[in-house]
């Protein structure tokens, strides 16, 4: 093959470089409006081209000598050139690992690339169910009102489902704006000590009439002896606890439905124990109940359908790590479930 030869390799590499000089010689002058004379034009391409010819040779010669000289010593003097060889190994050994890393770490960022489109695409199908429901509901009543309904009882209470329909795009429009704050770390903690036993039972006063509806028997752990001065928001911390409370209303189990709220001290923060004998959560779910408008309640037994953002726990899981502080979940599908937050001590 003609790339075989040295001089040939050269003689290739120096055409190239004499026609793309000339030619850019050529261009230099045109962009100028002048008219380079074809002689000067050809010497300096021809030139050119020889310089890089000679250059290109010695070097490849030069290149050619070393290896070959080198594999050379190595075949009549292996025992004296082995380190060489064994370096030589080792090179190519090194070159070999960066190349597999770089694919394994192009195809790691593959693979999260396709993991983020997912959750987007999801996130967007998501968010438009939970608008679609009560804009669809909202239009069907005020177009039912506009048609003319005759009985007032009929409609006030087209009036007020419309009311809450709109509500519950309020709370939506609101919590997304409260967790784009939290995944921003725009939203600023307002920290101060307080009484958790307080905020405890605080939270069980405001859901007191729908757990009496809800027929659930409420048990609290709340020792006398506790020391239960925290350094918190107050209000953010308030609105974990009553999502908490909420999610075990919504999937109450419909056979003695209980709720268990305790607080256990720790080192340097009190854990608060939220558990439920509901209709718990399926493992292929566990790991997914943190996520925006993600809900578990499809995998649930019962078919329950339930109301709400879809995005109390993730809320939840912002609030809580905003303090430093972490979240988990504990639960088995028909067995209800446990979740546990800390809170930071005063």
């Amino acid at each position: 093959m003609m790339f075989k030869n040295p001089r040939r390799i050269a003689s290739v590499i120096g055409l190239i470089v004499g026609l793309t000089n000339g030619l850019s010689m050529y261009l230099v002058f045109w962009l100028q409006g002048q008219t380079p004379q074809a002689v000067n034009l050809m010497l300096f391409a021809v030139g050119s081209g020889v310089v890089t010819a000679v250059i290109a040779e010695s070097m490849i010669k030069q290149f050619m000598h070393v290896k070959l000289t080198r594999i050379y010593k190595a075949l009549n003097n292996p025992e004296k050139y082995r380190d060489d060889m064994l370096q030589d190994a080792k090179e190519l050994g090194r070159v070999d690992m960066e190349v597999t890393m770089w694919v394994r770490r192009a195809a790691v960022e593959m693979t999260s690339l396709r993991a983020q489109d997912t959750i987007r695409r999801e996130f967007i199908a998501n968010l438009s169910h939970e608008m679609k429901n009560p804009v669809f509901n909202i239009q069907g009543y005020l177009l039912t009102l506009m048609d003319g309904v005759e009985d007032a009882a009929q409609r006030e209470r087209f009036f007020k489902k419309a009311s809450r329909n709109v509500d519950r795009m309020i709370r939506l429009l609101r919590d997304m704006d409260v967790l784009a704050h939290l995944e921003s770390g725009k939203l600023t903690l307002e920290q101060s000590p307080y009484g958790l036993k307080q905020q405890v039972l605080d939270a069980m006063e405001q859901m007191e009439d729908r757990l009496e509806h809800a027929g659930i028997q409420v048990h609290l752990t709340l020792p006398d002896t506790l020391d239960d001065r925290v350094m918190a928001d107050k209000q953010r911390m308030e609105q974990v606890l009553l999502n908490l409370i909420s999610n075990a209303i919504k999937y109450a189990s419909e056979n003695k439905p209980e709720l268990h709220i305790q607080l256990i001290d720790q080192a340097n923060r009190l854990d608060v124990v939220v558990k439920d004998n509901g209709i718990g959560i399926a493992q292929d779910d566990i790991t997914r109940i943190f996520e925006r408008f993600y809900r578990a309640d499809r995998a649930r037994v019962h078919g329950k359908q339930v109301s709400g953002t879809g995005l109390g726990l993730a809320i939840a899981k912002h609030i809580v790590e905003a303090h430093d502080q972490s979240i988990t979940v504990a639960a088995e599908l028909g067995h209800g479930s446990t979740f546990i937050y800390g809170v930071p001590k005063a």
